[in-house]
């Protein structure tokens, strides 16, 4: 009995370089071989529904997704809202400085410059595969996919470790 693929959910970014760009490209191919429909998905939206509900208490989660060197993706979601976009961060921004343990827990990897007053816990180290089907159900039902070659990666600005060459 052959089985239809009608959609292929995929981590978009923001992440490591190499593995959007991969996750990106199969999942292109994929779709387009099935004549499926894709779902990009961000990465910071998944590690923060990886946190168990029980663990939250009406906390926020704050992602930190490593990027290279001391730099991290940080974004801050709460019951599947974004309430502050993903942004590349060498340092801690200004706005951590209005969070409290009482209203974030961290899911992801810790930057070695977050303040450790500010979370103990990681919640979630790593996004958890129930919770992105979970959100790709969710985001399917709701109508929300595209076609093949919408399948793209996720960049933020500053992300490309690529500079312009002075000639």
């Amino acid at each position: 009995m052959a089985m239809e693929l009608e959609c292929i959910a995929f981590g978009c970014g923001p992440g490591s370089f190499t593995g959007v760009r991969l996750a990106a490209a199969a999942t292109q191919a994929l779709a387009l071989a099935a004549d499926a429909r894709v779902l990009g998905l961000k990465n910071s939206r998944l590690l923060a529904a990886s946190v168990p509900a029980a663990e939250l208490a009406g906390r926020a989660v704050l992602s930190c997704i490593r990027s290279r060197g001391e730099s991290y993706y940080l974004g801050v979601w709460q019951d599947d809202q974004v309430l502050r976009e993903d942004a590349l961060c060498d340092a801690a921004p200004d706005w951590l400085q209005s969070l409290t343990p009482a209203d974030v827990l961290l899911a992801g990897v810790r930057p070695p410059w977050l303040p450790e007053a500010l979370v103990q816990d990681v919640a979630a180290p790593l996004i958890l595969p129930t919770a992105m089907l979970e959100v790709a159900l969710g985001d399917y039902r709701a109508g929300l996919h595209n076609d093949a070659e919408m399948a793209l990666p996720v960049y933020l600005h500053g992300d490309s470790p690529w500079r312009p060459s002075h000639a």
